[in-house]
């Protein structure tokens, strides 16, 4: 059952059909004993993580490495789905997510690691250090995942164990270039293992912290294109949307056009390109789109635009 409601959401993640993969992760949660609901409330994402700190006060970080395999067959199965869902519930439904690996932690601390267990503590890494602001604990948690992954040696999610900790823990505290080699790493083991979506977050990954280094700007513009690429190639639209705003926004710091605020040739295929995202319950592609017209506008000391995009 378990393998069957895997392909149907992978599946439909790779199609961008982010809100039909968040129900059928929700609908087989159900049936294991988890319930989650679609909306969520901060404070019910508050006392998760309260639940969480609570049992954390008799246990160490870095000791969870060393707990016993969990048993119970349908918690592990809940376990897992939310890290098959994961990426959809990220994209379109963040506070979802933020309260299911809450959820994925608990169980774990209470009922033992799995092989997939990586993935928990590096989404809840994850959010203690982009959402909470904690970013000594989520760190722990980041280095736990990858201790875990090493443990148990569970190829299928290496993968996604580098971009979570590469992509969005490690840098808090490492310099943003110690993250590269291991992210072009993630893609590789992605395309290895057929863990298509994880190759092509971590292909994105990559080319977001080329662009946040500073890197040469002809040399960044080769890279995008050639991850572009190869996210296409797999299958990936979704991801390779998120990557066509650094694409558009680096080759008009390089040939200027004659409206270099604009990404695309006109205000209609903007708002076309927006309309996509929208329609996708894409947050992350509005976002990137909006934070690149208004990065754009920024440089060329344009503030209205600046301001206009922003509001996005």
């Amino acid at each position: 059952m378990l393998f069957r409601s895997e392909i149907k959401v992978q599946a439909a993640i790779a199609q961008n059909q982010l809100d039909a993969a968040i129900q059928l992760g929700l609908d087989f949660l159900e049936n294991v004993g988890l319930s989650l609901p679609q909306q969520v409330s901060p404070s019910e994402i508050t006392a998760a993580y309260a639940e969480n700190d609570a049992l954390l006060e008799a246990i160490a970080i870095e000791d969870v490495l060393h707990f016993d395999l969990m048993t119970d067959p349908y918690k592990e199965a809940a376990v897992r789905m939310i890290t098959i869902a994961g990426l959809a519930m990220y994209i379109a439904n963040p506070e979802l997510l933020m309260l299911a690996v809450a959820k994925q932690v608990n169980l774990c601390l209470q009922y033992g690691n799995t092989s997939t267990a990586a993935d928990a503590y590096a989404t809840y890494g994850l959010f203690l250090c982009g959402e909470i602001g904690d970013l000594q604990q989520g760190y722990r948690f980041g280095k736990l995942a990858v201790k875990v992954l090493e443990k148990y040696q569970t190829v299928e999610i290496k993968s996604l164990i580098y971009v979570l900790f590469n992509g969005f823990i490690k840098h808090w505290l490492e310099p943003c270039r110690e993250t590269l080699v291991d992210l072009q790493n993630g893609y590789r083991y992605g395309l290895e293992t057929g863990d298509l979506q994880n190759a092509a977050l971590s292909a994105y990954c990559y080319c977001a912290h080329l662009f946040a280094c500073g890197f040469n700007l002809k040399e960044l513009l080769k890279e995008l294109e050639r991850y572009g690429e190869g996210v296409e190639s797999i299958q990936q639209m979704g991801i390779k949307g998120w990557l066509e705003p650094f694409m558009l926004s680096t080759a008009q710091l390089l040939e200027p056009s004659s409206d270099p605020v604009l990404l695309l040739p006109s205000e209609a295929a903007e708002k076309e390109a927006l309309d996509n995202y929208e329609g996708a319950s894409d947050r992350a592609g509005i976002f990137l789109f909006a934070f690149h017209k208004s990065f754009l506008a920024y440089l060329l000391g344009d503030r209205k635009s600046t301001r206009l995009n922003s509001s996005h």
